[in-house]
């Protein structure tokens, strides 16, 4: 909220008054009555600006709608002018903010309030975020005119607004369950019989046993009562690893090409979603950002909620997180740990063969574009880079000779067939050393 002193008269209703002033005088001392016909229009506006000047003392306010959105969703930032009764124009203007679509497209608004009876002034303008992040809306100037642009109140500096944009999560749909689910109650099929969907086998009736499970055909074919068993639905933990080291290329927004974390960011956005939608335990270990966080593993909207905000403060680069970070997660036994990095750092490959070598199920999905404009860097720039993807090809390599899975992101269905490889080998027989 912000109070200006008073109505402040404009310089140009002191020229007006000033002019025919002089106007009149002179057509005294020279005997002009042409002069004074001049002089009239001024006088006679410059009079009724007088008798119309506003009394009141103006306070600003704004406010945004929404303060949290998703991106390509909008929202609008509303400026009041309270106590403005007597203006004839409300005038209100934004700074630009990188990634922030505003309409009016100059950022300017005028709005003619001369007719309204209320003492209250509104602008709105109409606000569309086109990344993820912590945007801030404004500083903007707020101004308000008399009939005529007499006098004047302000401009006022409007102090600046957060608007924090959640990742927008791409389509994503993994039907493959987790491989070792260890929780208590969930849609995965654990490898034990109990309270379930999915049949197991028939046995025999047991103290316990509901009347409904009572498999009737084999009953009456072997004069012994027989029952239906399921193997136990549980759920697992989920554990997502987001490489936020680099950020490579230009973001164009939602509408435009990604960079390397946009393209990270919102597949940790797709995969968390999908898995706290499934009941799953979910939490998330942000490395390599300038501010690094650690989210404990849970269910719900609202994990959901705590998730996707992580993800929407996180900026690249200048961590200096141990590469043994997922002691702090309390990663349990057969937890499911996705990883998700553009694999540029030589520092996220030796963090997933660590992690791989204490023995987590991981699977490390590979969020670099498909396309990256180099158009405006220089030779050296570019040779440098196809060096480098030769040596990351060759680290990706060595990632997959240590039996940890690499693959592409490519939305709906990137996952399926790692995960069934994954659940097919955890179920395999082993071999046991006596």
């Amino acid at each position: 909220m912000v109070r200006s002193a008073s109505w402040r008269p404009t310089r140009a209703h002191v020229r007006a008054i000033a002019a025919g002033v002089v106007l009149v005088i002179a057509a005294l001392a020279k005997n002009r009555p042409d002069l004074v016909v001049m002089a009239s229009p001024l006088l006679i506006v410059a009079a009724w600006s007088v008798l119309a000047r506003p009394a009141g003392r103006p306070t600003a306010r704004r406010r945004l709608a929404v303060r949290t959105l998703r991106e390509g969703e909008a929202t609008y930032l509303h400026l009041e002018l309270d106590d403005a009764l007597g203006a004839h124009q409300v005038s209100a203007i934004l700074r630009h903010t990188p990634y922030v679509d505003t309409r009016p497209r100059g950022r300017a608004l005028t709005v003619d309030v001369g007719s309204s009876p209320q003492s209250t002034a509104r602008l709105s303008f109409a606000l569309r975020t086109v990344r993820w992040g912590e945007h801030m809306i404004g500083p903007g100037l707020v101004s308000a005119s008399s009939a005529w642009g007499a006098y004047r109140w302000g401009p006022v500096l409007m102090e600046e607004l957060k608007l924090l944009t959640l990742p927008a999560a791409p389509v994503f749909d993994a039907r493959a369950p987790t491989p070792h689910p260890q929780g208590l109650v969930g849609m995965n099929r654990s490898v034990r019989p109990g309270d379930g969907s999915e049949f197991n086998t028939i046995r025999p009736f047991q103290v316990g046993d509901r009347l409904r499970r009572i498999h009737w055909p084999s009953s009456l074919r072997s004069q012994t009562l027989n029952v239906t068993s399921t193997f136990a639905d549980h759920d697992s933990q989920v554990l997502v690893i987001v490489d936020a080291a680099n950020d490579i290329g230009e973001s164009g927004g939602l509408d435009g090409t990604p960079s390397t974390l946009d393209l990270t960011v919102r597949a940790s956005a797709a995969v968390c979603e999908h898995y706290v939608q499934r009941g799953e335990r979910v939490g998330m270990c942000v490395v390599g950002a300038a501010n690094a966080s650690i989210r404990r593993s849970g269910t719900g909207r609202a994990q959901l909620r705590r998730l996707l905000s992580s993800l929407a403060a996180v900026h690249p680069g200048g961590s200096t997180e141990p590469e043994d970070a997922e002691v702090r997660m309390r990663v349990e036994a057969g937890a499911l740990v996705l990883m998700l990095s553009p694999l540029v750092s030589p520092t996220t490959l030796r963090r997933a063969l660590a992690l791989g070598r204490r023995g987590f199920t991981l699977v490390v999905i590979d969020t670099m574009p498909t396309e990256l404009d180099h158009a405006d860097d220089s030779e050296l720039v570019r040779l440098a880079w196809r060096i480098r993807m030769l040596q990351r090809s060759v680290e990706m390599t060595q990632v997959a000779a240590a039996g940890i899975p690499v693959v592409p992101w490519r939305g709906p269905g990137s996952l399926d067939m790692i995960l069934r490889d994954i659940g097919r080998r955890a179920a395999a027989p082993r071999l046991a050393h006596r």
